[in-house]
Parts: C-alpha cells; sequence; structure tokens
C-alpha cells in the first residue's frame, strides 16, 4: 500500500467510513463495483478509496481495552426490518397520488416482510397514475440511484456514505433505536450543512411526508441546492467528530 493512494485534499477534511459487514469480499466487490472504489488493502480489514473519503470494512468484534463494554457485529437476522417507514411513504403516496400521480415515479425498497402489503396500496393507486415498484432488495443499486431525484431513508453509516458519494438529496428518517441513537447523530450532520432534511420518526405522518414531497416537487431548485451541498459534504465534515459518530455504529443492515 503506498501512503500517496490515499486521498489527500489540499482542503476541508478527510471522511472515513468504518463499517462493520458479514462478508469482507462480497462488501469489497459492492463498493468496488457500484462505486468504482480503489482497494487498497484487501482485507483484514479492507481500505478503499472512494470518492474523496477512506471506507474501512471489518467484520467487527469483541469488546477492546479502550471500549470494554462496545460489541461491533451485523444484526442476526438481515431479514428484520422496522415497518414503520414502509408504511408512512405508502400514506404519503395515497395522499399525493390523486393529484399528482402522473409526476411521480417510486421504486421502494420494503424488505421480504411488507412487500405484498405494500405493493397492494401501489395497485390500487395506479388509475391516479402513479407508477410505483415495491421490491424487497434493489439489486442494481447504481441505477436506482442514477434515476433518483429524492431519497426517503434512514441514516445509517451506509446510507449516510453513499448519499455522500451519489450526491443525492434526501429526507432521512432516523431509526429511533439504533445504538445511542446514532443515526441522529448521522442526521443532524447532514442537515447542519444542509445536504439533507431532517424528519423524525416520533413527528413523521403521512400528512406531513406528503407535504414535504410536495412541497420539494414544486421547488427543484431547492433540491439542486441540496445535491450540489451534498457533492461538498466530503470536504466539510470534521474526521473525528464523524468517526466518534461511527464508533458507536452496531449494525450495517444492507451488507
Amino acid at each position: 500500500m503506498n501512503h500517496d493512494d490515499f486521498p489527500a485534499p489540499t482542503a476541508g477534511f478527510v471522511l472515513t467510513h468504518f463499517l462493520v459487514v458479514a462478508d469482507q469480499d462480497r462488501s469489497r466487490e459492492f463498493y468496488r463495483s457500484l462505486f468504482d472504489g480503489q482497494v487498497l488493502v484487501e482485507r483484514d480489514p479492507v481500505i478503499m478509496k472512494v470518492a474523496n473519503s477512506w471506507l474501512i470494512l471489518n467484520v467487527g468484534g469483541g469488546p477492546t481495552d479502550d471500549k470494554p463494554t462496545v460489541t461491533l457485529t451485523t444484526p442476526p437476522d438481515p431479514n428484520r426490518t422496522s415497518a414503520f417507514l414502509n408504511v408512512r411513504v405508502a400514506e404519503a403516496m395515497e395522499i399525493l397520488a390523486p393529484q399528482m400521480g402522473s409526476k411521480l415515479r417510486i421504486l421502494h425498497q420494503t424488505g421480504t416482510k411488507d412487500v405484498e402489503e405494500i405493493a397492494k396500496r401501489y395497485e390500487a393507486l395506479e388509475s391516479t397514475g402513479l407508477v410505483a415498484q415495491a421490491v424487497p432488495f434493489i439489486d442494481d443499486m447504481a441505477a436506482a440511484y442514477a434515476g433518483a431525484d429524492l431519497l426517503v431513508c434512514r441514516a445509517g453509516a451506509t446510507t449516510i456514505a453513499e448519499l455522500t458519494v451519489c450526491k443525492k438529496p434526501a429526507i432521512l428518517v432516523p431509526f429511533p433505536f439504533a445504538a445511542d441513537d446514532h443515526q441522529t447523530v448521522n442526521a443532524k450532520s447532514m442537515v447542519a450543512n444542509g445536504a439533507a432534511l431532517l424528519m423524525p420518526e416520533s413527528e413523521l405522518t403521512g400528512e406531513k411526508l406528503a407535504a414535504e414531497l410536495r412541497a420539494l416537487e414544486g421547488d427543484r431548485e431547492r433540491l439542486r441546492r441540496i445535491a450540489f451541498v451534498e457533492a461538498l459534504e466530503v470536504q466539510h465534515l470534521s474526521l473525528r467528530n464523524f468517526a466518534q459518530d461511527c464508533s458507536n455504529i452496531f449494525a450495517i443492515g444492507r451488507i
């Protein structure tokens, strides 16, 4: 490994994402193929250069001397998800579709548990012109990101990394039961820099989400401003602060 291979901008900060993964080889290939990541270290841990950031992929492990209460691990059941956000997004579409269904194209990753129910709700809206697809998982993430004008999503470290690299505006709904509420910390760091919008789960309703989506659809310049800030995010976030956020990450659901 050549030290010169590491990202070294002349201004701002280098952003490092530390992700706990179940399979280093599979995860390394995911970020190499999807984000054109450059592999610097193959494994134990994997170290990659992605855009203006470092990406560290490791399998986690038990407590260490300096963090005797912390164990890093992936979820025991990757198919287990929270249905809350699935339901709120579907409710928002049911509100918006009668007035603006023909303007909306929705790709909704639901997980396996809710896909049939959400798909049925979208099928009932087809007469409005709404084009909405519910899928348990998205296989071609590159195409999904490329085709998206806006994302409604959680705020885990993987999601924040992908949004930053892909320069996509997002409404972030942090999972409130994540360890030490680290997703809210992640989301607030993005919002503070104008790179995303935050809607806490405790305050989110279908009506509120629909209102925000309607406002954003009518203000494309606002979406472009958020995306522009997203492009600058890796140069302005503090490595030290983000590393502190990432030290509390216990589970990365996708990988």
